[in-house]
């Protein structure tokens, strides 16, 4: 009987552990440079105002914690200021469910003393 009772447990853990989905992560990172600084990240409904993400510091969000994402490109709206100015710029990103989509902002090589032109790579 204790045999059968430690089988009917262990094969119950195996089971409960091995349908285990991965967390959708969604992870920005400011490597502008140190007159970029991200004051708010928007997406899907939700805004984290209020933020302060300097130069190599970044902000990781848990996507499977009620987020819908439908489908795998969503709008991401990032606040910033550059040179006392606040500015917003849009991106459209495309996110690899149950993994870790990381992106980092930058300034775009092309206009590289422009504080409008930045992208997410």
């Amino acid at each position: 009987m204790d045999k059968l009772l430690f089988v009917f447990f262990g094969l119950s853990f195996l089971l409960g552990c091995g349908g285990e989905e991965e967390d959708s992560l969604l992870r920005i990172t400011n490597d502008a440079d140190e007159d970029f600084r991200i004051t708010q990240i928007r997406f899907l409904g939700h805004a984290s105002n209020y933020l302060n993400i300097q130069h190599g510091e970044s902000l990781t969000f848990d996507l499977s914690d009620g987020f819908s994402l439908g489908s795998s490109n969503m709008n991401i709206d990032i606040t910033y200021t550059c040179d006392s100015q606040e500015w917003i710029s849009i991106f459209v990103v495309n996110l690899n469910e149950g993994s870790t989509s990381s992106f980092d902002f930058v300034k775009c090589s092309s206009t590289a003393d422009d504080c409008r032109s930045v992208c997410l790579e």
